[in-house]
């Protein structure tokens, strides 16, 4: 049986083609940072949609690799994880979206319910692991841009990013309580609500 190969890869290696030609995994990994963490500053901000996730991706990955913004075409594994086969991705984070919007986009929540409904819908994405790489990045800013759009005071430098590799990992086998305490430490002024929220959050 021929072994599979990955055609994202440089053959014989584990370096990810990308538009600059660098076939050494740390030169790849300080361009890709780098060039991340700039078009981090401006991005799209809408959150709601498929489309915006495919946007996001490819506003922040543009400068480095030709697929960016696709969806991958290989099977992927992320620590032990294996996410979708390829032919399931697109429906997938169809349905995880249009249960998002089912649930107003996480508005008119207080934090602590707000960080339950997205560790739900973060782990959801985190299953499928759409991209061939830096679905941890686009995950994690769509999570900020939810939480913004929300209305609520967000801070994602303030990550523990140890304990998100811990919780991902759980959310994984379907125990999202880690992810959802991590959410929650990222609000900078504890419970964001009103007392209208209150009030439906007693009738709900």
């Amino acid at each position: 049986m021929m072994p599979v190969t990955d055609p994202y890869l440089y053959p014989g290696t584990e370096v990810l083609v990308n538009k600059k030609g660098y076939q050494n995994a740390e030169r790849l990994r300080i361009f890709e940072t780098t060039r991340y963490l700039s078009r981090a500053i401006t991005m799209p901000t809408d959150t709601n949609s498929t489309s915006s996730l495919k946007d996001l991706h490819h506003h922040l990955f543009q400068d480095v690799y030709d697929w960016a913004g696709q969806y991958r075409t290989c099977d992927l594994a992320v620590d032990g994880r294996k996410g979708l086969h390829p032919d399931r991705i697109y429906q997938s984070v169809q349905s995880v979206f249009q249960n998002l919007n089912a649930n107003n986009g996480l508005r008119d929540l207080s934090s602590d319910r707000f960080a339950r409904g997205a560790a739900t819908h973060i782990a959801a994405l985190d299953k499928i692991l759409p991209f061939r790489q830096g679905n941890q990045q686009v995950t994690l800013l769509h999570l900020s841009h939810l939480a913004r759009n929300a209305g609520h005071n967000f801070d994602l430098s303030q990550l523990d990013h140890d304990q998100w590799i811990r919780a991902r990992s759980k959310a994984a086998v379907n125990d999202e309580r880690l992810m959802m305490h991590a959410i929650a430490t990222l609000f900078k002024s504890g419970r964001t609500i009103t007392p209208d929220q209150a009030r439906r959050e007693a009738l709900s």
